[in-house]
């Protein structure tokens, strides 16, 4: 839930290429989710390397036109599988708890539920419960 929902980004192209230019980093890797056949973008995710290069955190943003069509656990898993061939151990993700979609989707990838806590999204004071989802590669 970090990530702003695209209707509300003022120029979504400017957005999309400030994480275009994120590929440079070497300790978070930035996606843009397409649709293969438009190549219109549906969602972005991100993997930040934590724990020496061991373990990644990884979250997602999917436009709400595009929920429940199956993209969210194709792009985890892709993102998994990517961080499995790179050597990563453990993968993290913090869920809100009241996200029965998104809570589905870590269940469904094999992750499980190991700790409580809560976040703020991005430019808000709402302080959400959230769990955290592990899965050892």
């Amino acid at each position: 839930m970090s990530d702003p929902v695209l209707d509300d980004i003022d120029d979504l192209n400017e957005y999309m290429e400030l994480l275009r230019s994120l590929s440079d980093s070497t300790d978070c890797y930035y996606v843009i989710a397409e649709d293969k056949v438009t190549h219109q973008p549906i969602g972005t995710c991100c993997a930040v390397v934590k724990d020496g290069g061991s373990c990644w955190d990884i979250g997602y943003c999917i436009h709400p036109t595009c929920w429940h069509k199956g993209y969210a656990k194709e792009m985890v898993n892709a993102l998994v599988q990517f961080g499995a061939q790179n050597g990563i151990k453990t993968v993290l993700s913090d869920v809100a708890a009241e996200n029965a979609g998104s809570c589905g989707v870590m269940r469904a990838l094999g992750f499980t539920p190991t700790e409580n806590g809560t976040f703020r999204r991005s430019g808000s004071q709402t302080e959400y419960k959230s769990l955290t989802f592990k899965k050892l590669l």
